[in-house]
């Protein structure tokens, strides 16, 4: 998995890398207050998700219609499938990004890739909800990919601040 996430990181950089850069002071700034941002995208996420949970099945106990003989009428088939993919992918979001911040505070490329594998995700999730019967279409699609790009941005600012910490073996020599 971690050899395919570097593969698509590898294919987006160029397009990163030719935007304008920060300065120095903000790219050490995000760098150490990267894993607190982290965290708490990874509570709002979580809140997120349980508001969209609930925004999805209040309009099934909220909106009852009648038939012409008073039988009550709850859309039930208001929610698909793809509202059900939104909602796991929110929490799956929500899950990386608190994952995130531990990783990100061992200041290593597993902490980077982490954090690139939730924004790729929060990404699917914009894709998905166009279909969604809840809080989907265009203007959640495109406000999602500006969100998407912003920390694509930033994470593509400070990567070559995280370096892969290589852990060696020593080996005792009998005598």
């Amino acid at each position: 998995m971690k050899i395919k996430l570097l593969k698509i990181s590898k294919a987006l950089e160029p397009f990163f890398k030719n935007l304008p850069p920060f300065t120095d002071k903000t790219k050490k700034w995000l760098y150490k207050y990267l894993p607190i941002i982290a965290l708490i995208v990874g509570i709002l996420y979580g809140l997120s998700a349980l508001s969209f949970w609930e925004t999805g099945h209040m309009s099934i106990i909220g909106s009852t219609t009648y038939t012409q003989n008073g039988l009550s009428i709850n859309p039930v088939y208001n929610l698909n499938i793809f509202y059900y993919i939104d909602f796991i992918l929110l929490i799956i979001d929500t899950i990386i990004f608190i994952a995130a911040y531990f990783s990100l505070k061992t200041n290593t490329d597993n902490g980077w890739l982490t954090a690139f594998s939730g924004l790729l995700i929060y990404a699917l999730y914009a894709i998905i909800g166009l279909f969604s019967p809840v809080d989907g279409g265009l203007g959640s699609f495109i406000i999602v990919l500006i969100f998407c790009f912003i920390g694509f941005y930033i994470l593509y600012q400070i990567k070559p601040l995280y370096t892969v910490k290589l852990k060696t073996k020593k080996i005792k020599k009998s005598k």
